[in-house]
């Protein structure tokens, strides 16, 4: 299965995938910004563009990579990425069809995100970044809700772990 975690930057998205690897047996931790940071290099002079997930190239790897590793590992990949368009989500469901796919989005309040942003110590260096993408987020809710399961991430990252791993 790919337990996809979607939803703002700052919303816990990391820390839940992190939770939830600990309490399911054969989970994987899957961090599918590692193939924009492939692609950066190669693509970034010739096709510049605001974020990497605009590269076909992108999605289609993203695709491919989670159907090998679903393959090879089996069990849980557990994949915290923000998708904020919807044309893109569709591409990456379609590519993944044959997958169990359980898709959720973390819902935080506007306010609790913006403070979760600010006092952020790890990614201190993407304050302004992450707050400029919030209304990306707002923009993206009303499909959200169509294509993923909205769920309420002000709860403690702990029981919203315990929550969605017993599932």
């Amino acid at each position: 299965m790919i337990f996809w975690i979607n939803g703002p930057f700052g919303a816990g998205k990391t820390t839940l995938a992190n939770l939830m690897v600990q309490r399911m047996p054969n989970a994987h931790f899957i961090d599918t910004e590692r193939i924009g940071y492939l692609l950066n290099p190669v693509l970034s002079t010739l096709r510049p563009v605001q974020n990497f997930q605009d590269w076909p190239a992108w999605r289609a790897l993203v695709v491919t990579y989670l159907t090998e590793l679903h393959e090879e590992l089996g069990g849980t990949l557990i994949v915290p990425q923000s998708v904020f368009v919807e044309a893109y989500w569709a591409e990456l469901r379609e590519g993944l069809a044959d997958l169990p796919v359980r898709a959720i989005t973390l819902n935080v309040p506007v306010g609790e995100l913006e403070r979760r942003i600010r006092s952020d110590e790890i990614e201190a260096g993407s304050v302004n970044w992450r707050l400029e993408r919030i209304d990306d987020y707002v923009a993206a809710l009303p499909w959200l809700r169509r294509e993923t399961d909205i769920v309420d991430a002000s709860l403690p990252a702990h029981e919203l772990a315990d929550a969605l791993s017993s599932r």
